[in-house]
């Protein structure tokens, strides 16, 4: 007779035994995003990394996609590592030089006003000026700490490191014909939204983590041991996350690798690696170490939010952005006026007026919020400079900008997904701006929630029409229990 959890395996996130016996008697790949992370560690953290990879022996591996991409991959981040502090380092010459004047002029100004001594003033400008040099002198140590310079790009002692650990450790290349039948299957996948791979889409080679998968799951078949993977990546195409916090392997991988080579599959962040290294491995893994990986994954997740313009994209998603906020802008004039109407009716005080006046104001405060939001956007968009410049956008202005002012060039992320009951939290608590603050996908979630029958999914149906359609709702029934909309 079964036992209760028997055949179920891919639905249980692994326990510590389980992830024990993994590293302990398993294959451990390293993804790509883990060696080149080598280079944004500091010298000690690099080193205690390397050891705990080293400590793993012959069971470590590599597929050859991972290599590839390494290789690919080694210089752009060597370099980007130095331009990091060069432009830390020329954003405060800047300062000083456009607003060091200035600064000691107000100092100067404070010591007359307060009637300091000349000594006192004197010092005070010192001791301000003095720490805009000993700032960027601090810079300059902390690139000498990473033990990281642009000579890397032809003598690279992490690379020399890396070749010496990863000896014999690399798989061979796919035959061609295997090649071109795992690349299909990826693509496949990526249109199915299918993992691995599938947020990659936008990737100039969205085959990528599927080749990784593939080459690792035929080295477990032919090694007959459990599979671990070791990656930053911790996207939604090899994790399982509920409410944002990581659970796992997904199940599908996990039942993948049962079927296909008949081992257990764990996904392991750089971190839960490093974790469970210490405890399992005996390897040695000090708190900053584990401090910078969780600062590297944070600066890695920023950067999935860089978005590139050029100065015609610039000027189109300006010109796009104008236009939304005339039509906000007639919008508000439009209520506004309602609104006034409304209050001057004889009758103004029944029920139904106060209800459809109380919406008006919902939707008011709706729209002044976007307008002042996309005014706010606009100016983000005035400050870069140059052709080709970046920027950082959060989720939220991303949205927006895919909504209004630049479909075509701005490829953004998932939106966050919170949960049912949270949006009507936040409704109650901040009113129309929650509202406004959603992503348009959360939006048609909770319309839809709240209005099975409708056609939320329609092309016509905007952001705003849903803010004002579920503010309507909601308005009208002010004691909706959320509860009773599970997920």
């Amino acid at each position: 007779m079964a036992n209760f959890s028997d055949g179920f395996l891919p639905y249980l996130p692994p326990d510590k035994s389980r992830t024990s016996v993994a590293l302990k008697t398993g294959i451990v790949v390293v993804d790509a995003n883990v060696l080149l992370d080598a280079y944004r560690y500091t010298t000690d953290a690099r080193s205690e990394l390397l050891s705990a990879l080293r400590a793993l022996g012959k069971r470590l591996w590599v597929p050859h996609q991972v290599s590839l991409e390494f290789h690919r991959n080694r210089v752009s981040v060597i370099a980007a590592h130095g331009d990091a502090y060069r432009d830390a380092v020329k954003a405060i010459s800047e300062f000083r030089k456009n607003y060091e004047d200035e600064l000691v002029q107000h100092l100067r100004q404070f010591a007359n006003r307060v009637a300091l001594d000349e000594k006192t003033q004197n010092d005070l400008i010192t001791s301000a000026t003095k720490s805009l040099g000993e700032l960027a002198n601090r810079i300059n140590l902390l690139q000498s700490r990473h033990g990281i310079s642009d000579h890397f790009v032809r003598d690279d002692p992490v690379l020399e490191q890396l070749r010496e650990l990863l000896a014999e450790l690399v798989g061979e290349p796919m035959a061609p014909d295997v090649e071109s039948e795992a690349r299909a299957e990826a693509q496949k996948r990526v249109q199915e939204g299918r993992a691995p791979g599938f947020k990659d889409s936008s990737k100039s080679d969205p085959c990528g983590d599927y080749l990784l998968w593939r080459q690792s799951l035929e080295e477990a078949r032919i090694r007959k041991v459990p599979l671990v993977l070791v990656t930053r990546d911790s996207k939604e195409d090899w994790f399982l996350k509920i409410r944002g916090k990581t659970i796992g392997a997904l199940p599908e991988l996990v039942q993948e690798s049962l079927d296909y080579a008949g081992v257990d599959f764990i996904a392991l962040t750089t971190r839960s690696f490093l974790v469970h290294a210490r405890s399992e491995l005996n390897a040695s893994i000090s708190q900053e170490t584990l401090a910078q990986t969780e600062a590297i994954d944070q600066s890695a997740r920023s950067r999935s939010n860089l978005v590139r313009f050029t100065m015609q994209t610039v000027d189109e998603a300006l010109n796009r952005l104008e236009a939304r906020q005339l039509d906000l802008a007639n919008l508000e004039a439009s209520v506004t006026h309602q609104l006034r109407e409304g209050a001057l009716l004889p009758d103004s005080d029944n029920e139904q007026d106060m209800a459809d006046r109380a919406v008006l104001a919902h939707r008011l405060d709706a729209v002044k919020a976007e307008r002042n939001f996309a005014e706010k956007l606009s100016t983000k968009l005035r400050n870069i400079k140059g052709a080709g410049s970046r920027i950082v956008f959060d989720p939220r202005e991303l949205d927006y900008l895919q909504d209004h002012a630049a479909q075509a060039v701005i490829s953004r992320p998932a939106p966050s997904h919170r949960t049912i009951a949270d949006l009507f939290r936040d409704y109650r608590s901040n009113g129309a701006r929650t509202l406004s603050g959603m992503t348009t996908s959360e939006l048609r979630r909770i319309y839809a929630t709240l209005s099975p029958d409708s056609n939320v999914h329609s092309s016509k149906t905007t952001k705003m029409d849903l803010i004002h359609l579920i503010a309507s709702i909601l308005e009208a029934n002010a004691d909706l229990d959320e509860s009773l909309y599970p997920e």
